[in-house]
């Protein structure tokens, strides 16, 4: 995640990795054998090993940057990395791993993207749809705060005072309640909820979409036919704006 880029060398125990459920790494330490890797459930609680790149190193391979739009742009790769694509936006949905308000502030930046921001009730109406459609959860953190005086919702992701809402009905309704929450109600669309900044949600990140590539990948497209209309050709896939 650090560098978005494919795990080459391994070195897994034993019999690992042995569950899909457990998409998380940790290192265990043997006596005899050193560290060796094993597959573990996200949400667990564990020590951490921080890094950091050489100042004075231009080498690309030290750039996450270039290493996250290599995944994106790399066929072979980013199929792993489905986005939805919509207007100027390109957004990935965090289904599998839970997070409080900051640390998936956290994971979006990693991933050279932010936490998501909802500028329009069609923006709103296309994320609801594709949360349903692709049975994503029903449960994730926008930018939304007002962490920083307590009073005044903005989007942590732009600066930007929020103008457009779809709260729930009577929300907001808790002073202590700082992050936006996005619901989803099948039948009422994508709501919003104030929610303790501390909770652990699914989250949505988003990017500037790119309008250079003309191919979409086919878990793009899944979910997709709200916005764009994507016609297949040849085996790929062309986007008519």
């Amino acid at each position: 995640m650090g560098k978005g880029e494919s795990v080459e060398y391994t070195n897994w125990a034993t019999n690992q990795p042995d569950n899909e459920n457990e998409r998380c790494l940790e290192v265990l330490r043997d006596k005899d054998k050193g560290l060796l890797w094993n597959d573990r459930d996200c949400n667990g609680m564990l020590n951490f090993i921080c890094e950091k790149e050489d100042q004075d190193t231009d080498s690309p391979e030290n750039d996450s940057v270039s290493s996250w739009a290599n995944v994106f742009d790399n066929s072979y790769v980013s199929p792993n990395v489905p986005l939805l694509h919509f207007g100027a936006k390109s957004y990935f949905v965090g289904r599998y791993f839970k997070a409080t308000f900051l640390e998936a502030i956290g994971i979006c930046k990693m991933m050279n993207m932010h936490l998501v921001t909802i500028t329009s009730e069609e923006e709103n109406t296309r994320l609801y749809k594709y949360i349903r459609d692709t049975n994503a959860g029903d449960g994730f953190w926008s930018s939304g705060s007002k962490l920083i005086d307590g009073k005044m919702w903005i989007w942590m992701s732009t600066s930007q005072i929020i103008e457009y809402t779809n709260w729930a009905p009577k929300q907001p309704d808790n002073n202590n309640e700082q992050c936006i929450h996005l619901i989803l109600r099948k039948d009422n669309g994508l709501l919003w909820n104030d929610l303790g900044c501390n909770d652990r949600l699914h989250y949505i990140c988003e990017k500037p979409r790119d309008f250079d590539s003309l191919d979409v990948n086919a878990k793009d497209v899944f979910g997709a036919g709200y916005g764009d209309s994507i016609i297949p050709c040849k085996g790929k896939f062309i986007i008519e704006k």
